[in-house]
């Protein structure tokens, strides 16, 4: 309250609208204030004295003989509200094309942008205040707000139900970097970048686990720096020490057994070496390590993991492991929403329960507040997920808890667990990747292992073979 009263002053002082500060103070409220108790109490505020207050002093300005000629000259308001929605309209639909959403996704969308209260409310009453709109504009733009108020919620509440429920899942959904095991040796890799003598075995194990379960094989990939002179002696250096850590990692790979092919590569991009040998080899899967964060570094993943997660053809994997991965038997999956894109992570959980013997938890954290109805739709929804997996002999259970702060929930309940899996949601932001709004601070909570599952972007895959691939491969990592 104090940030918008003072704010609302300091706007009246620079010769601003008053309203225009408090607007900006909630803006900046809503960005820092998070999920709690703290919202709560700030919501219930503005609902039972700020917006009353607000709809009264507008109904105040409001010249009813003016309002009631809207009917008479009706060309006015008709312009507004049907510019309104027909530019949403276009809005919404040049999206669905450009994702490939369904209709009901794109009606959704739709009816979810054409109410217009808070900004159009600030910014008629500062408008028509200021004698830049006259009465019958002013009118025109709170029928338009009263129309649209009613017709989103109405339109949302039709289609919304079409996308709560996942009746059928994609056909041609597959686990093809995960398949079901084979006799046939060497058709699934796994390429595994080595370097950090710290993270080295761990990283090597975990590969080797889900290499042996497909009848697959590690690809140990030491690089080193490309020099202007091939005889220099840095590059003879890092040779050196890249050979000693591939034997490094084949020492580790004795008690495993599973089939190795280590590679060195002489490369002056280490990521576009990681990425061109996953390629050259077909991987089916990029595992890598997480550093850890500190007063120098405040970023979990480095350059390079930013660029392999942008260029790789296939699935990554990151992983920061506190222990050997050949004891990690009980696993926790949390998910947001139960939805068909969380099932590969789901079948990389799977896979590496199954080789430990181990089990999973499939958790979903539901507001307390959230109707029992709802509760059943999201229970079944994790059900019918588990059900879309192979048959393996692993068990996997579903868990779901009421919290107000769903990290909280999470980073509490996982010390009972010896690894979370998580799918990792990114964006390209500047020189690097900007992490989903919970992944960031429950990376921070979490005290246990980590692995983080990062699929290659499908838009990129699906137009590779008819587009320019340097255009498409920018175009994927935004």
């Amino acid at each position: 309250m104090l940030s918008v009263f003072l704010s609302a002053v300091v706007a009246q002082l620079i010769g601003v609208e008053n309203i225009i500060g408090a607007f900006l103070a909630g803006l900046a409220i809503n960005s820092i204030i998070g999920d709690g108790p703290v919202k709560e109490k700030t919501e219930f505020l503005g609902s039972v004295l700020f917006i009353p207050m607000f709809f009264i002093n507008m109904g105040l300005l409001l010249d009813l003989k003016a309002f009631s000629s809207i009917f008479a000259s009706i060309q006015l308001p008709l312009v507004v509200v049907s510019t309104l929605l027909t530019t949403k309209m276009l809005a919404s639909l040049c999206t669905k094309y450009l994702f490939s959403y369904s209709w009901p996704q794109f009606w959704a969308m739709w009816s979810l942008s054409i109410p217009q209260v808070a900004a159009t409310l600030a910014a008629a009453l500062v408008s028509y205040e200021a004698n830049i709109i006259n009465i019958q504009v002013f009118n025109s733009v709170i029928l338009m707000m009263l129309l649209t108020s009613i017709l989103g919620p109405l339109v949302t509440s039709r289609f919304a139900r079409q996308l709560a429920v996942q009746k059928t899942f994609d056909p041609n959904l597959s686990f093809d970097w995960l398949p079901l095991p084979s006799n046939s040796p060497e058709l699934f890799s796994v390429v595994v970048p080595v370097y950090n003598p710290k993270t080295e075995q761990f990283l090597i194990e975990l590969a080797a686990l889900i290499s042996c379960y497909e009848n697959g094989r590690i690809i140990p990939l030491a690089i080193a720096l490309a020099q202007p002179q091939m005889n220099a002696p840095q590059l003879e250096k890092a040779l050196s020490y890249c050979q000693h850590r591939l034997t490094a990692a084949v020492s580790f790979n004795k008690s495993i057994g599973a089939h190795m092919q280590p590679k060195l590569r002489i490369d002056g991009n280490v990521a576009q070496a990681i990425s061109h040998v996953g390629r050259e080899e077909n991987a089916n899967l990029i595992v890598l390590g997480m550093g850890k964060r500190t007063r120098l570094n405040d970023r979990w993943f480095n350059s390079i993991q930013y660029a392999v997660m942008c260029a790789a053809h296939c699935p990554v994997v990151v992983a920061q492991l506190l222990v050997s991965p050949l004891y990690l038997q009980n696993i926790l999956v949390p998910i947001k929403d139960p939805n068909p894109v969380i099932l590969r992570t789901l079948r990389f959980a799977q896979i590496l329960a199954s080789a430990n013997q181990g089990q999973i938890t499939l958790l979903h954290i539901c507001s307390p507040r959230s109707p029992e109805k709802e509760r059943a739709r999201i229970k079944m929804q994790m059900e019918r997920l588990i059900d879309q997996l192979p048959a393996v002999e692993c068990r996997i259970k579903t868990l779901l808890l009421e919290a107000e702060l769903p990290i909280s929930a999470i980073a509490q309940i996982s010390k009972d667990y010896d690894l979370v899996i998580l799918r990792l949601l990114y964006r390209r932001l500047g020189n690097g990747l900007n992490l989903g709004t919970h992944t960031t601070p429950l990376l921070e909570r979490l005290k246990v292992s980590t692995i983080l599952v990062s699929e290659p972007n499908k838009i990129f895959h699906d137009r590779l073979a008819t587009s320019n691939p340097t255009q498409e491969l920018s175009a994927s990592c935004q």
